[in-house]
């Protein structure tokens, strides 16, 4: 079973939406590549994170139960 994290990312360039996803490394290093290589202007900040086993399904429950929020297909939320 892996060990990763779930995270909530914001950024000032899109305050209405959060990305939430999962990263089997740190989160903060995850947010420095998205800021990088998104296209989305500004940068991604860790909100909060939470270290789980088996990161990807948590994020696929949290996914689920926020659906009527996602603002587009992938892991951005309103």
């Amino acid at each position: 079973m892996s060990i990763g994290y779930v995270y909530i990312l914001s950024n000032e360039r899109v305050p209405s939406l959060v990305k939430i996803g999962y990263t089997e490394g740190d989160p903060s290093v995850r947010a420095k590549e998205l800021s990088r290589g998104t296209g989305v202007p500004g940068n991604w900040i860790v909100e909060k994170s939470w270290k789980l086993e088996n990161p990807y399904k948590w994020e696929r429950k949290l996914h689920a139960s926020l659906n009527q929020y996602r603002e587009m297909p992938g892991e951005f939320f309103e």
